[in-house]
């Protein structure tokens, strides 16, 4: 396997993996957006993946026991700032309709 030897990875190691895994993952998760914004269907289906990604995360992180030790996992790429908020702000108009319902104010639609 690839523990080797040397035996369990310290807290820290842990930390440290996670962090750069997850900054990792968020790269390609909005880069993947980014290329198929203006795909609706393709900006869906990534959009989703995206934010399953956002709320698995913190479970992860809980999970591996470091949560309160991660830092900020902040976007590191190269899209722009306001690509950036096109995806966010998109993401989160597809996002409203199952978010309002799961709080019980959807509009009866579904």
């Amino acid at each position: 396997g690839a523990g080797g030897a040397g035996g369990s990875l310290t807290r820290g190691e842990v930390v440290d993996c996670t962090e750069r895994v997850g900054r990792a993952m968020l790269l390609e998760r909005i880069e993947g957006a980014a290329a198929v914004l203006d795909d609706e269907v393709r900006f869906a289906e990534s959009a989703l993946g995206l934010c399953r990604f956002v709320n698995n995360a913190g479970v992860v992180a809980t999970e591996l026991g470091v949560a309160a030790d991660i830092g900020e996992v902040l976007y590191e790429g190269a899209v722009p700032r306001r690509k950036l908020e096109r995806i966010y702000t998109s993401a989160l108009t597809l996002a409203a309709p199952e978010l309002l319902s799961q709080m019980g104010m959807g509009m009866g639609m579904g």
